[in-house]
């Protein structure tokens, strides 16, 4: 199976997950809350967890299949472009997450990675 259906892929299924978590938090803790710093719960429902409106997660899954449809048609310089931007939005969030909400996401630490592998893959 080609790598950037692998990761798109892996990025769709993390962001449903976080989709599911942002939902879930107010009933509780959530699996990737795992220490007092570390806690996804408190990222997803901060204020900056949203973008135009819209649950940041709810962005990650529209991305996600988005790629997966141009990695199917095999417009990977399309994929390459909407690399760099989900890569540069991954480096506001992780600024964000640690300047401003001061917890952390074990989650959306590995959505920024998959947006990482996506951009290299992209290249190959």
């Amino acid at each position: 199976m080609d790598p950037l259906t692998i990761v798109a892929s892996a990025g769709l299924l993390l962001s449903l997950y976080a989709f599911y978590v942002e939902g879930k938090a107010s009933k509780g803790p959530a699996v990737c809350d795992i220490s007092s710093k570390v806690r996804c719960s408190k990222v997803l429902s901060s204020p900056y967890s949203k973008t135009f409106g819209v649950k940041n997660p709810v962005w990650g899954v529209v991305f996600y299949i988005f790629v997966l449809v141009l990695v199917h048609a095999q417009q990977a310089l399309y994929v390459r472009y909407l690399a760099w931007l989900a890569v540069a939005g991954s480096l506001y969030l992780a600024w964000v997450m640690h300047t401003k909400v001061k917890y952390y996401c074990l989650v959306c630490g590995a959505i920024y990675l998959a947006n990482i592998l996506l951009l290299y893959f992209s290249y190959s």
